[in-house]
């Protein structure tokens, strides 16, 4: 079975089960004191995992106690890979801040435009989210972080879970991810 985030167990642990609505994105998103994408992704897994049923148009509803896909032993779970990318992006956003170039600015600024458009379209590849990601990482100056955030990226596209979360949740995606408030 996927590892479940500590939101998503507590998600499961705190409603009853036999299709109870889940609260509004945004409230749920302010209680767990997580991004709104951070829960969408959340919320796939746990669609996933068997734990709820997505209502288009309708909302979130808790219908059982799993039994959806289950995780082969040499699978990275798509919530470890979240956890890492979170974990590695962000600090690696911090150092980069430090030591980026100004032809480095520029090529995250350009990036950051496509994925802007990208995320307009009705079904993003999401290549731009790559590139802005990678460029951060190449802005670090270190080898090591460069290549652990590649790695991460190859598991997020080529891992079966992390995958299905992907095709699932493009739709949901936001450019608001990606730009400071």
């Amino acid at each position: 079975m996927p590892k479940l985030s500590p939101a998503a167990t507590s998600l499961t642990t705190r409603l009853p089960v036999g299709h109870s609505r889940l609260p509004a994105e945004r409230k749920l998103a302010e209680r767990f004191n997580v991004s709104r994408p951070t829960l969408r992704e959340a919320v796939i897994s746990l669609e996933i995992a068997g734990y709820v049923e997505v209502k288009g148009g309708s909302g979130v509803y808790i219908t059982g106690q799993g039994g959806g896909v289950k995780a082969s032993e040499k699978d990275v779970g798509a919530l470890e890979v979240l956890e890492a990318r979170i974990l590695f992006e962000s600090e690696a956003a911090g150092l980069a801040a430090k030591h980026i170039t100004p032809e480095e600015l520029a090529e995250l600024e350009q990036t950051l435009q496509e994925l802007v458009l990208e995320s307009d379209e009705e079904t993003p590849e999401e290549s731009a989210d790559r590139r802005f990601h990678l460029t951060i990482a190449k802005a670090c100056k270190n080898a090591a972080i460069e290549s652990t955030i590649e790695h991460l990226w190859r598991l997020r596209n080529n891992s079966p879970l992390p995958e299905a979360i992907i095709s699932q949740g493009q739709a949901g995606r936001s450019q608001n991810t990606h730009q400071s408030p």
